[in-house]
């Protein structure tokens, strides 16, 4: 709760509406002023030092002195006041300031009582919670209630009293409208505002070294520098990396002295900030935090948000508890008018004004404001008292929140009145230099007007002050509570509505006009309302850039999919075709992100955006849908499949693009190889060795590097054991100069494979260390299960047992994905260490689902090695004949396929027996 009311001569200083009242009118104060005023005037008769000041208005930031000498002037003219003569304010020149007015807290002013009303047992709720929490256990708290309870007042109070007062604060507010949720928002204005504090070293330095995901998305915490060198480190890293560091980062900012975070409004917050929540509350669950979230079942409901559901498992975990909060009852009511009134009125008019409302909090308060606005309650020198009888009041007194907006606005002079019904389609606050721009209004009279109407406080009130880029600032302004700006926007009749968007959206494009990304959202919202698609389309496309920068792929794509809704109505039919073709593509690149290469949906959003891109005769876009597809029939085992995509990648590289033509030999070298033509691939490799590659396709990936370790791959199956090393070795290096992380991973993995088959225990174990280290870290599932194989197989501490344990459960969670490419040469690696561990039935069951599985998709790369671990399971059960069969099949095999390495293996063994050296199976260590 803020400090009391003061008064000092005819003034009021309105603690709790943030307003200095001079009798019954408002005065206007800038942020900083008001901010000096009332520290000034809480140390009345103290000196108050310069450098006291500059904390309290700038939290310490480097300004010059000349800023104070500002605000003291403007503060004066606020007061009527004369430097050379104060009467409220004296300069102690050289050492700061004195407050020289006589402050007093009011009693019975008619203002709201300054204590909270009715939640005492709330506040104890949240000081024990903070209590716990200082004691290093995570606490979350929701507090639940429908519109005008008081959530906001309840958190305000919390926050502002007792021991939560003095913890360092988190302040952040969800977006009002469905379709402008950017991603994070709340976590990123509550970060960028507690950075703007004095903690800005510290915080920069935490987000530098735990969270550089949120780093990137506040520029101007870094060097622009710094900023490209972080957004090329972090290309296509998972959404879970962003969540994650989130919540390592409140940790760390909690530390030894505690925190609070407070989210305002949660049911309007998006998917991101829903799932970080829950990621906190693991990842931080011992750090000295207490999360404050305020939401509306219903709201959250309706939006389809699992808020509730997020508070339910959390107070499961025993890590959450929620607040219900419940209407005032009569008492309650006499307690609120007691507090504004004095003794004497409370008792006449409570039990009226509690059946009147229903106890809503925010209704009572409006309907005591309406009684004093129609002189029903009256101060008479010192004592209050209520005129007329409440049943002839009835017909004059709204009977619900939206009866009393709409009074309030009837009573208003009509270009007040359009004012308000504009800002309520900017959103619950806004921005005055937003709204002029809308208004198209360069008078200087739009922010009078605001003041004038925040002075009355009824509907509106004053918010601070925003920075503009330019240097500029403009004052913000909110309404009294979310649902004044619902109920104001329903006054506004649809056609109407639509152009007052159109106003919105053409004034927010030209103020906007050198960065339109950053409003790209709200633009879209504006447009579509409007009726305008054409931008709206444009701006969707935008929005979808910005929260894909975010690492949140799922709103991305929401934003992409609303702007396939729209291309019909916005394009003409001959554009329609390319710019579908152009959305699919994002999409599916979209949910490779989200959901990895093997999900079902990539290849329906990739065949939609090749049908699109056959309809445009766009072949660029057609190549681009067709790679999707092969990947997809790579990564899910299928590469007969993938041959005949990447028969027509060659076809429409050939054809259109030589530049296509490296990317499309490497897929088509991937799917070759896997079908166990190792001479035809390195055949298709090196012809397109040397012929840069187009840059950007496939994202985040480099073309050469992949040729590089795909190449190293087959000079190892081909026995050219020396020259794959270097290669394996300088593809590595490459992928580490690149920078994208997924290509790192992807390249430490197909290096341990190289290793592997090459016998290099020592160098496979590093390489898929560092697989591990990158997939982790970034929310690569596919590749980090794949080197946690590897890296179980390799474990020469660990038993046969515990290996072959661990081996079959990544490859368990690899199948969960769908990920299936390499697998038999993976089955052939569990079969080895069956063998080893003595337990030839189990190898022998590894072995029968490599074949089942070859047969089915066409995967021969491997079936060499499976012939010869077939021959080691007969040589287990005495059958020399049929071991040396399956080892001559596996030499023909491997012959056929120009895999000189498996030859060699299996001609060995063949020599072995026929020497009667039968020992066990070798080969793949």
């Amino acid at each position: 709760m803020a400090d009391p009311s003061i008064a000092f001569g005819p003034f009021l200083l309105d603690c709790e509406r943030g307003r200095l009242l001079h009798g019954e009118m408002a005065v206007p104060l800038r942020r900083k002023a008001w901010a000096v005023l009332v520290h000034l005037a809480q140390s009345s008769g103290r000196l108050v030092t310069s450098d006291e000041l500059f904390d309290v208005a700038w939290g310490g930031a480097a300004v010059t002195p000349q800023a104070l000498t500002n605000v003291i002037a403007e503060i004066r003219t606020a007061l009527d006041d004369d430097a050379r003569e104060p009467r409220f304010v004296e300069t102690i020149y050289g050492r700061g300031y004195r407050f020289l007015g006589s402050p007093e807290t009011p009693k019975a002013t008619g203002q709201p009582p300054e204590t909270l009303v009715a939640r005492e047992r709330e506040i104890d709720v949240l000081t024990g919670e903070w209590e716990r929490a200082l004691l290093g256990e995570l606490r979350v708290v929701f507090v639940a209630g429908e519109p005008g309870i008081g959530k906001s007042v309840l958190a305000e109070a919390a926050l502002s009293t007792g021991r939560l007062a003095h913890a360092p604060q988190m302040i952040g507010h969800c977006v009002e409208t469905a379709s402008e949720r950017e991603p994070h928002m709340p976590m990123l204005t509550a970060l960028a505002d507690f950075a703007a504090s004095s903690r800005a070293g510290t915080v920069v330095s935490k987000l530098r070294d735990r969270a550089p995901t949120w780093l990137v998305q506040i520029p101007w915490l870094c060097e622009a520098d710094e900023r490209s060198r972080l957004e090329l480190s972090l290309q296509g890293v998972a959404t879970g990396r962003m969540v994650r560091e989130g919540a390592e980062l409140l940790r760390a900012l909690a530390g030894e002295s505690g925190m609070v975070l407070l989210l305002e409004d949660l049911h309007w917050a998006d998917l991101a900030t829903i799932d970080f929540l829950a990621r906190a509350a693991v990842t931080a669950s011992r750090s000295k935090l207490l999360i404050l979230a305020t939401y509306r079942p219903v709201d959250a409901d309706r939006g389809g948000l699992p808020v509730a559901k997020l508070a339910g498992d959390l107070e499961r975990d025993g890590v959450a508890r929620t607040l219900h909060l419940e209407p005032f009852s009569r008492d309650h009511v006499c307690e609120y008018l007691e507090g504004r009134f004095g003794s004497d009125l409370a008792g006449s008019i409570a039990g009226h004004i509690e059946r009147h409302t229903a106890g809503n909090p925010l209704f009572v308060r409006s309907m005591v404001d309406k009684l004093l606005s129609l002189g029903a309650i009256r101060r008479r020198e010192d004592a209050w008292s209520f005129h007329g009888d409440a049943a002839s009041l009835r017909d004059q007194l709204p009977a619900d929140l939206r009866g009393f907006v709409t009074q309030e606005l009837d009573h208003l002079e009509p270009p007040a009145r359009h004012v308000l019904r504009l800002a309520s389609l900017l959103g619950n606050e806004f921005d005055s230099r937003e709204l002029q721009a809308a208004l198209g209004d360069s008078s200087g009279s739009l922010e009078d007007t605001l003041d004038e109407l925040a002075g009355a406080g009824r509907l509106l009130r004053s918010a601070g002050e925003s920075e503009w880029a330019d240097g500029l600032s403009a004052r913000r302004y909110r309404f009294v509570h979310s649902v004044y700006r619902m109920l104001t926007e329903e006054t506004v009749g649809p056609l109407k509505k639509r152009a007052l968007h159109t106003r919105i959206a053409d004034g927010l494009e030209r103020l906007h006009a050198a960065a339109p990304g950053a409003v790209a959202a709200r633009l879209a919202r504006h447009f579509r309302l409007a009726g305008r698609a054409a931008p709206a389309l444009d701006y969707l496309d935008q929005a979808s850039v910005a929260a894909e920068r975010r690492f949140a792929y799922q709103e991305a794509a929401e934003r992409l999919r609303a702007a396939l809704d729209l291309i019909e109505e916005a394009l003409p039919p001959g554009e329609r075709a390319a710019r579908a073709a152009d959305l699919w593509l994002r999409l599916g690149s979209l949910s490779v992100l989200e959901n990895g290469y093997s999900h079902p949906v990539v290849a329906r959003l990739f065949t939609r955006a090749r049908a699109a891109a056959e309809a445009a005769a766009s072949r660029q876009q057609e190549f681009e849908a067709e790679m999707g597809l092969a990947v997809y029939s790579l990564t899910i085992g299928r590469p007969r499949q993938a041959l005949a995509h990447c028969d027509r990648l060659t076809h429409l590289s050939d054809r259109s693009f030589p530049s296509f033509r490296p990317i499309a030999a490497c897929w088509s070298a991937f799917a070759q190889a896997a079908v166990g033509e190792i001479s035809t691939a390195r055949r298709t490799l090196e012809g397109a060795m040397g012929i840069d590659p187009a840059p950007g396709l496939p994202r985040y990936f480099d073309v050469g590097r992949m040729i590089e370790s795909l190449y190293s791959l087959i000079l190892a199956n081909q026995g050219e054991e020396e020259l794959a090393h270097r290669r394996a070795s300088a593809a590595l290096a490459r992928s580490r100069s690149f920078g994208s992380p997924a290509d790192l991973a992807h390249a430490a993995v197909m290096t341990t494979e190289v290793y592997v088959l090459l016998g290099d225990a020592c160098g496979a174990s590093r390489a898929a260390d560092l697989g591990l280290h990158v997939s982790t870290e970034n929310g690569f599932p596919s590749y980090r299960i794949l080197s946690e194989f590897y890296l179980s197989y390799l474990d020469s501490g660990a038993g046969e047992d515990r290996r072959l344990e661990r081996m079959t459960r990544a490859l368990d969670q690899r199948r969960v994905l769908g990920d299936r490419w390499q697998e038999s040469f993976l089955l052939a690696l569990l079969a080895q260490r069956a063998l080893r561990a003595q337990r030839p039935a189990e190898a022998r069951v590894f072995l029968d689902e490599a074949d089942a599985f070859a047969a089915e998709h066409g995967e021969a790369h491997h079936s060499p090695e499976l012939a010869r671990l077939r021959a080691e399971c007969a040589l287990v059960d005495g059958d020399r004949t049929g071991a040396r069969n399956l080892l001559r099949a596996a030499v023909d095999k491997a012959k056929a396929g120009g895999m000189r390495l498996f030859e060699q293996r299996a001609v060995t063994r063949l020599n072995e027996i026929a020497r009667g050296q039968e020992r066990g199976p070798n080969g793949l260590e």
